[in-house]
């Protein structure tokens, strides 16, 4: 096989342009006060959406994300906005018939963006649809029904050419189930059933794939009736209850957990010392679970959605609490010290925030469910000047990864010559946006970037310990 790309890092080094953009890579956070730039993007209006539940993802220089009512309809809607607060646009009115009030996010693979709504479709129980990320060639994968689960309230992940997710009630037991289905439509299939107490029930949040696992919470059931962490391989064997929540440790999680080496991140709405909720860290084996965070009202209150890891440091939402009780955006480091309120909503800059933040760059954008001019919620950037003002020089082990073809149309391979195992790949562009993360296991991996523009792109692959085990560059030339 032919080498066409190492992770060497010898001519590397001097592109200043390439070290900024691997900076939040490989500098670990401080803990410093960050001093946060708050922007105001977008003040949401009935006719253009009304009460945004979710997250925004991104792709290029685009953001795409839902909310729960507002629309022609008032069903609500799928939008695009460019990331400086311009060209916002409505994709799709939701109109009951095609689905009505997501609760969650969208999730992008190639040019399609997949969704679900809490609501609408044939039964009223909801939808798995897909939509073009210019609004058209809309699609409908799937009618949810009282047996193959009901009311979907997180949102999809994509692993190849198959998407998994969680209903909230529905099933066997009417309690939820795990779903996988192909990207076109086909193949829907149940991997479980929940049954309290046992496996839980009414989960509220997403999946998290690692490898052929699968991670993920529940707002019920176990030892304690107060939800359960769970994992189950991704073809529905192996389902494990990996640890109980309880009223000490934190009760009822909405959100989804994030992982970082072996260690899951998450929150729960409540429980803990205050009831107010905790943000938490455990084990993927279930064991050392730890508190890293008891919130108590002062420094936020009752989260949903999830964290987001960059270097060292978490930052996250809580919906309530903070110096006006309209909620906060926080920070904390991963062993728990550091904790910081960044912005305190208060009406006019938002209020109750129910999703997660989204990395762009070196800033975080998020929605607020309501506030702003029309009290209908907005989008925000939170530019926390991230960005130290020098990093090392990329290192990588010579000879270890050959990323093939290069430069390529979007689609190709990476060779690893040491077998990876659960380890994850990332892939960004020159702004320092996250286009890929991708788990996988073996020595080589199949990677399509769909209609991401020509250009550089940077990547780096993550060992399962945490340690960089390959990086390199590419170029896309159509």
């Amino acid at each position: 096989m032919r080498k066409l790309l190492t992770s060497t890092t010898k001519k590397i080094a001097p592109l200043a342009a390439v070290l900024l953009v691997f900076i939040s890579l490989f500098v670990p956070s401080s803990g410093n006060s960050l001093h946060a730039q708050f922007t105001k993007l977008y003040d949401f209006n009935s006719g253009n959406g009304e009460r945004p539940w979710g997250s925004l993802i991104h792709s290029g220089a685009s953001v795409y994300g839902m909310t729960f009512i507002g629309g022609t309809k008032n069903d609500g809607i799928v939008f695009s906005m460019d990331t400086s607060g311009g060209a916002y646009k409505v994709l799709l009115n939701f109109d009951s018939t095609n689905g009505m009030n997501p609760y969650g996010n969208l999730v992008l693979a190639g040019k399609s963006l997949y969704g679900m709504t809490f609501n609408g479709g044939t039964g009223n129980f909801g939808v798995i649809f897909k939509i073009d990320t210019d609004g058209s060639a809309y699609k409908k994968l799937l009618d949810f029904s009282n047996a193959n689960g009901e009311y979907p309230f997180g949102s999809l992940i994509v692993s190849g050419g198959a998407l998994f997710g969680m209903t909230q009630q529905g099933g066997a037991n009417g309690v939820g189930v795990i779903f996988r289905i192909d990207t076109n439509g086909s193949g829907y299939k149940k991997i479980l059933d929940f049954n309290l107490p046992s496996s839980g029930g009414y989960p509220r949040g997403d999946l998290m794939l690692t490898g052929q696992m699968l991670f993920g919470m529940t707002n019920m059931g176990g030892a304690n009736s107060a939800g359960e962490i769970f994992r189950i391989d991704s073809n529905g064997t192996g389902f494990k209850d990996i640890y109980d929540f309880s009223m000490s440790s934190g009760k009822w999680p909405y959100g989804s957990l994030t992982l970082s080496s072996n260690m899951l991140y998450g929150m729960t709405q409540y429980g803990g010392a205050n009831n107010d909720g905790v943000i938490f860290k455990l084990d993927t084996n279930g064991s050392s679970y730890t508190k890293l965070l008891d919130f108590n009202g002062t420094n936020g209150m009752n989260p949903y959605e999830n964290l987001t890891l960059v270097g060292g440091t978490l930052y996250g939402m809580a919906s309530g609490g903070g110096a006006n009780s309209e909620g906060l955006t926080f920070k904390i480091d991963t062993n728990g010290s550091g904790f910081k309120d960044l912005i305190d909503f208060n009406g006019t800059n938002g209020s109750y925030p129910n999703g997660s933040l989204t990395l762009i760059g070196g800033a975080l954008y998020g929605m607020t469910a309501g506030g702003g001019v029309y009290t209908w919620g907005i989008i925000f950037k939170l530019d926390t000047n991230m960005l130290p003002l020098s990093a090392p020089a990329l290192t990588g082990m010579d000879e270890n990864c050959t990323l093939y073809p290069n430069p390529n149309k979007g689609s190709f391979n990476i060779y690893s010559a040491k077998p990876q195992v659960n380890s994850i790949l990332e892939v960004y562009n020159m702004q320092g946006e996250k286009i890929i993360t991708q788990t996988y296991s073996g020595t080589v991996i199949q990677v399509s970037m769909g209609c991401d523009a020509e250009g550089l792109y940077l990547y780096r692959i993550i060992a399962q310990n945490g340690t960089i085990s390959g990086n390199g560059k590419f170029v896309i030339s159509r």
